[in-house]
C-alpha cells in the first residue's frame, strides 16, 4: 500500500534526508528505516501578466451592474505555486513634492505676529453636519457655540493641522473632509492637505485640493476628495487648511469634545513651514479646531469577489483569476483597491496588482416631507421654516441656478444648500412665506437638478389679515408742568383688525404676552426730530456768557477727555434724575463718564470704551 505525505517549510535548491517509523494498533513503534535523500527544487516563481498593469472595471449601473475584469497568474518555476487572493483597499501614495496649486504667498519680510485671538460667532452657529450613514471623525462639542480664531496681524496667513488616529479594525476611507473657515475669496483659494505619520513636522503629503467659494462669510466648506485614501488601522492622518493672508480671525474652532482631543490641534502662520499646539500659543487648552474627516464610502475588498480565489499551479502552467464587482449598492464614483496574492515563492510572500473601479449611473433619490405647512402669516409679515431633505440614493444631485423654482411667489428659498447634494447624506434649507393675499395659499417646488434629477414637494401657508390697532387720543398735552408733577390720564387702545391684537407697555410690562418681540425696543418714549432748515430750533450763542472749559480737554491724556458739571436741575434721563453731565472734547454729553470712547460709527452700546449714557447728535463722536 502506498501512501502520500506532505512536507512544507523546505527550503529551495537543498538537500533533505527522510525516512520513517511504523506503529501498530498496540502503540509499539518499530526501528527507523532507511534513509532517503532528495534535493528540493528552486521552487515556483510566480507573476502577473506583464501586459496587465492594473485591473480596471467600469460600470454604467444604467447599462449593467456587474463589471469585471481579469488577469492570468503564470508560474514560471520548478516547483508548484500555491495561492490565495483577496482585494485590499489601496494605500496612499506620498508625493515627492506640493502639487502646483494657489498656496498662500509667504510675506518676504518677516513679519511681526501680533497675537491670536478669537471671536464668537454671531449670529451663534453649531456643527450643522448632518450625520446620516457614513462614518466620520471630529473633536468638536455640537452643543456649544463656535468661535473664530487667528493671528491679528492680517498680513500673516493662518494655518490648521488636526491630526486623526485610525482605530477602526477594517481602517478608514477618507472621502471627504469638512471644516468652519472664513475668508474672503478675492484673497485667493484655501489649499486643503492631507498628510500621513503620527508627527505634523515629518509628516507624508498624500494629497492636496484647492478649495474656493463665491462669496465673502464663513461656513462650512466641504470637500469631496477626487480620490479615495485609505488608512490602515494604527495609523494617523492629518487634515490640514491654508487660508491666505488678508483674512482675520479665519479658523473655525470649538470646546473638546473630550479632555485631551486638543493636543491633535496645531497651527501655523508661515504657510506650514513650521507647527505649534495651538493650546501652547492660545489661551485655553480646551480648544480643538472645527475639521471633519468623513468616508462616504466603504472598503472594496466587500465588493470585489475573485474567482478562483486559491488554487494550485504546477509548473509551466498558470491560471486566470477573474475580478467581479457588484455595483448596485455602490455610490457613483472612482475606488481604487488591490488584488493581493499569498504566494509560497521563496523571498516574495505576495504579489499585488491596482484594481480601479469606476461606477457611473446612480441617480440620486431626494426623501423629505412632501409637505410642509408654515401655519398662520400675518399678510406683510414673514415666517420660515427649515425642510430636511436626505439624498438615499447613490448618486450625487448637483444643483442649478437658482436651485428651485415655485408655482407661487409669496414662496421664496433662503439658505442652506450645498452643491454637489452628496448620496447618503442630508441638508437643511430654509424656505420663507411672506402672504400678500388672504386665505390659503399653496406652491409646488422644484429642487432643480443640473442633469434632471429633480425633486418636488410642497409648502402650505395661509395669509391672516393683520390686526388695526387704534390710539385715542392720538395726542395729549400737558402744560405748565413743575418736575415732580404727577399726571393721571387716560388712553384707549381698539382693534379695527380681523385678527387679534396683542400689545403691551414695555416701561411697564415685560411683553411675555407677546408671540414676538421687535428688536431693540426701548422702555422710554424718546423721539426725534431733524430739523434741516434750522427753523424750528434757535442757537444760542453763550461764548460770550458761558464758562470756557476748553483748557481743562486739552491732550491725549485720558484724564483731559471729561469735564463735569454739576446741574441746578434735575434732568430726567432713561429711567433717573441725573443731576451733573460729562462735556467731552468729541461733541458727546455723557452722564456716566468712561475714561475713553472709541472712535465707532455708530457708537457702540455698553462697549469698554464707550459711555452706557450719552446723548450724541450725529450718532458718533465728531
Amino acid at each position: 500500500e502506498t501512501q502520500t505525505f506532505e512536507v512544507s517549510g523546505l527550503q529551495a535548491v537543498t538537500d533533505y534526508y527522510f525516512a520513517i517509523r511504523s506503529v501498530d494498533r498496540w502503540g509499539n513503534i518499530s526501528e527507523i528505516s532507511n534513509n532517503i535523500k532528495t534535493k528540493t527544487n528552486s521552487g515556483p516563481t510566480a507573476s502577473f501578466d506583464a501586459s496587465k498593469t492594473a485591473l480596471n472595471i467600469t460600470i454604467d449601473v444604467t447599462k449593467k451592474t456587474i463589471g469585471k475584469d481579469s488577469v492570468k497568474l503564470t508560474n514560471s518555476g520548478e516547483g508548484i505555486l500555491r495561492w490565495d487572493a483577496i482585494a485590499r483597499q489601496s494605500s496612499a501614495v506620498p508625493l515627492s513634492k506640493r502639487p502646483a496649486l494657489q498656496y498662500p504667498v509667504i510675506p518676504g519680510v518677516l513679519e511681526s505676529k501680533q497675537g491670536i485671538l478669537s471671536l464668537d460667532l454671531s449670529p451663534a452657529l453649531y456643527n450643522n453636519i448632518q450625520h446620516d450613514t457614513f462614518v466620520d471623525k471630529g473633536y468638536i462639542n455640537t452643543s456649544v457655540n463656535l468661535k473664530i480664531f487667528g493671528e491679528t496681524n492680517k498680513k500673516l496667513p493662518n494655518s490648521s493641522a488636526t491630526r486623526f488616529y485610525v482605530s477602526e479594525e477594517n481602517g478608514f476611507n477618507l472621502t471627504n473632509t469638512d471644516a468652519y473657515l472664513q475668508w474672503d475669496s478675492l484673497t485667493g483659494p484655501v489649499i486643503m492637505e492631507v498628510y500621513q505619520g503620527e508627527n505634523i513636522a515629518d509628516a507624508q503629503l498624500l494629497y492636496a485640493q484647492e478649495l474656493r467659494k463665491p462669496r465673502n462669510g464663513g461656513g462650512y466648506t466641504g470637500a469631496t476628495l477626487s480620490e479615495q485614501i485609505y488608512f490602515p488601522k494604527g495609523t494617523y492622518f492629518w487634515i490640514v487648511y491654508h487660508v491666505p493672508a488678508g483674512n482675520l480671525y479665519p479658523l473655525g474652532g470649538g470646546l473638546e469634545l473630550q479632555p485631551e482631543d486638543s493636543k491633535n490641534c496645531y497651527y501655523s502662520s508661515d504657510g506650514g513651514n513650521s507647527w505649534k499646539l495651538f493650546e501652547e500659543i492660545y489661551y485655553d487648552n480646551r480648544v480643538a479646531w472645527a475639521v471633519y474627516a468623513t468616508s462616504l464610502s466603504e472598503n472594496m475588498d466587500k465588493y470585489v469577489v475573485l474567482s478562483p480565489d486559491a488554487g494550485v499551479i504546477y509548473s509551466n502552467h498558470d491560471t486566470t483569476i477573474v475580478a467581479s464587482v457588484d455595483a448596485a449598492q455602490l455610490i457613483n464614483g472612482t475606488y481604487k483597491s488591490k488584488l493581493v496574492i499569498n504566494i509560497n515563492e521563496t523571498g516574495k510572500p505576495m504579489l499585488r496588482l491596482p484594481v480601479n473601479v469606476t461606477i457611473t449611473g446612480h441617480k440620486p433619490f431626494i426623501a423629505s416631507l412632501k409637505r410642509v405647512d408654515f401655519g398662520g402669516v400675518i399678510i406683510g409679515k414673514s415666517k420660515d421654516v427649515q425642510v430636511t431633505f436626505t439624498n438615499n440614493g447613490l448618486g450625487r444631485m448637483n444643483f442649478k441656478d437658482p436651485l428651485c423654482s415655485f408655482s407661487n411667489a409669496q414662496f421664496t428659498y433662503v439658505s442652506g444648500s450645498k452643491t454637489p447634494f452628496e448620496a447618503h447624506t442630508s441638508q437643511v434649507l430654509t424656505f420663507r412665506f411672506t402672504p400678500a393675499n388672504a386665505g390659503n395659499n399653496y406652491t409646488s417646488v422644484t429642487l432643480l437638478d443640473v442633469n434632471g434629477n429633480n425633486y418636488t414637494f410642497e409648502l402650505f401657508g395661509a395669509g391672516l389679515e393683520p390686526p388695526v390697532g387704534q390710539i385715542s387720543p392720538i395726542t395729549s398735552t400737558f402744560n405748565n408742568l413743575n418736575l415732580g408733577d404727577s399726571i393721571n390720564n387716560h388712553i384707549y387702545i381698539s382693534n379695527k383688525g380681523k385678527y387679534p391684537l396683542d400689545y403691551y407697555l414695555p416701561a411697564f410690562a415685560d411683553g411675555s404676552n407677546m408671540e414676538t418681540l421687535p428688536v431693540d425696543i426701548q422702555k422710554f418714549a424718546y423721539t426725534y426730530d431733524i430739523d434741516s432748515t434750522g427753523a424750528t430750533y434757535v442757537w444760542n450763542d453763550i461764548s460770550t456768557t458761558g464758562t470756557d472749559i476748553t483748557s481743562t480737554l486739552v491732550g491725549g491724556d485720558s484724564k483731559n477727555i471729561y469735564h463735569k458739571i454739576q446741574l441746578n436741575f434735575l434732568f430726567p434721563f432713561y429711567g433717573k434724575n441725573e443731576n451733573s453731565v460729562s462735556i467731552s472734547k468729541y461733541g458727546v454729553l455723557a452722564f456716566i463718564a468712561n475714561n475713553t470712547i472709541w472712535s465707532t460709527q455708530p457708537m457702540m452700546y455698553k462697549a469698554t470704551n464707550t459711555p452706557d449714557k450719552y446723548i450724541s447728535g450725529c450718532g458718533f463722536p465728531m
